[in-house]
């Protein structure tokens, strides 16, 4: 298990994580992004998105992310289709 951060400006960075359970991975240096912003700068907004599975597969140029709030509530309000 694995986790690739590059980053491609001052305000953007791309998290790739390989391995079983890769949501695990990417959790964990969400929480640590998060916590570094949240110590170190005093205002600043952070968001996080994951890309769509199906784009991915289809090996698509044109992506769509999910903003990851809207899946945190889906999976745990048990909804089957995400909208």
């Amino acid at each position: 298990m694995f986790a690739v951060c590059v980053v491609f400006s001052k305000s953007e960075v791309l998290v790739k994580v390989c391995g079983p359970h890769p949501e695990n991975t990417l959790f964990l240096v969400h929480e640590v992004f998060e916590t570094l912003i949240a110590e170190s700068f005093n205002g600043v907004h952070y968001d996080f998105f994951v890309p769509c599975i199906d784009c991915i597969k289809a090996v698509s140029i044109y992506r769509f992310y999910f903003y990851v709030d809207l899946i945190s509530n889906v999976v745990f309000s048990s909804l089957l289709i995400l909208i």
